[in-house]
């Protein structure tokens, strides 16, 4: 699986076609000849990270979360994700992918808008007030409850779409989404927290309550994130509570 091999396509072939079907084939990204070497390590720096960030989620899930028979973990990753996703469909967004218990989700696809970053940090609040309903579910199906923490971060990506019609995928790689996966594993259920840069886009519009430093694996330099508590303007929308301590 992607999140537990990444690789990166070496290749002379440098048309769009070549470029669609080697992600296709399981490619996380990809590099033509002749090569940069810059970019060449600066992508696999970012693969290496994506793939370190995806292994220290899947121990804090193993620590977090009891044992369940495979049958029930199914059933509960089907009642969680499918809520999650109607979410991110309802704000316009487009999930990425979907790796074991997390969802990553892109905004601004296939063309940028300029409402995309209040929507994804509204979409990030609305991810959170679903749980109710996720969690109510799961009562009535006698499953065990959730809890997630939500991670937002923003900057520019390299998306690859391929596909077509109702068939259309996108596949995205670049430091944001190294930095999304780093701030989501760091917080605690019931919680959203943005990097400082989407934070200073929406400036007034948000409404946060807590600022830290958050170092990205392994042993990068930290970064400053803060803790939303609601979004106004067009999407106003507010947690209805929030940890503790």
């Amino acid at each position: 699986p992607r999140a537990e091999l990444p690789v990166i396509l070496a290749t002379a072939l440098e048309t769009s076609d070549d470029v669609i079907e080697g992600l296709k084939r399981g490619a996380n990204d990809y590099v033509t000849k002749p090569f940069d070497f810059p970019v060449v390590i600066a992508r696999a720096h970012t693969q290496l990270e994506v793939h370190r960030t995806a292994r220290q989620l899947a121990g804090l899930a193993r620590q977090r979360a009891p044992e369940l028979p495979p049958a029930e973990l199914s059933a509960v990753l089907s009642n969680v994700l499918g809520g999650l996703g109607e979410v991110v469909a309802h704000y316009e967004g487009t999930v990425d992918a979907v790796n074991g218990d997390s969802l990553v989700a892109l905004f601004g696809l296939p063309l940028p808008r300029d409402d995309d970053l209040e929507r994804a940090v509204a979409c990030a609040v609305a991810l959170q007030l679903e749980m109710d309903e996720v969690n109510a579910r799961a009562v009535r199906a006698k499953l065990p409850s959730v809890e997630i923490g939500v991670g937002v971060a923003s900057g520019e990506v390299v998306v690859v779409g391929f596909g077509s019609g109702d068939q259309l995928r996108y596949k995205a790689v670049g430091e944001p989404l190294v930095q999304a996966t780093g701030i989501e594993a760091t917080a605690e259920g019931g919680e959203v927290w943005i990097c400082d840069g989407t934070h200073r886009a929406l400036g007034e519009l948000l409404q946060v309550d807590r600022v830290r430093e958050v170092a990205l694996p392994p042993a990068g330099a930290p970064i400053r994130v803060h803790r939303v508590l609601g979004v106004g303007g067009a999407q106003i929308i507010s947690l209805r509570s929030v940890p503790a301590g």
